[in-house]
C-alpha cells in the first residue's frame, strides 16, 4: 500500500520540506539551524541510528522508531480491524508543541 501523500514515503522528507512545515516564519539560516538542534534532540533521546541526516534528506530508522500509522495500516492489511481500532484514541497531536513556534 503507497503511503498517503501527507505521509513522507520511505520515511523521508527534504531538509528543504522540513524547515518550511516547522519554520517558516524563520529566515532561513536560522530555520537551519532549528532544523539541526531539532535532529540533534531527537538523536539524543532516540539513538543516533533514530535519524539518518546525511545530505539533504532526513530519514526516519525504520527500526529505531514505532510510528502508530504504520502498525495500524499493517494489522488493517492483515483484516485485523479490532487490533487497528484500539491503535485510535485521543486527539490528532494531543500535546504535541514546539517550543517557540508558530502555530501549524
Amino acid at each position: 500500500m503507497p503511503a498517503p501523500a501527507n505521509r513522507s514515503p520511505r520515511r523521508t522528507r527534504s531538509r528543504e520540506q522540513l524547515i518550511g512545515l516547522l519554520w517558516a516564519d524563520k529566515a532561513e539560516s536560522a530555520a537551519r539551524h532549528s532544523l539541526n538542534e531539532a535532529l540533534r534532540v531527537v538523536r539524543r533521546a532516540a539513538g543516533d541510528e533514530a535519524i539518518d541526516a546525511a545530505g539533504d534528506n532526513v530519514t526516519l530508522g525504520g527500526s529505531h522508531l514505532w510510528i502508530d500509522v504504520d502498525e495500524f495500516e499493517q494489522l488493517e492489511s492483515q483484516s485485523d480491524l479490532a487490533t487497528a481500532s484500539g491503535l485510535v484514541i485521543g486527539e490528532f497531536l494531543e500535546g504535541f508543541t514546539v517550543p517557540g513556534a508558530s502555530g501549524f
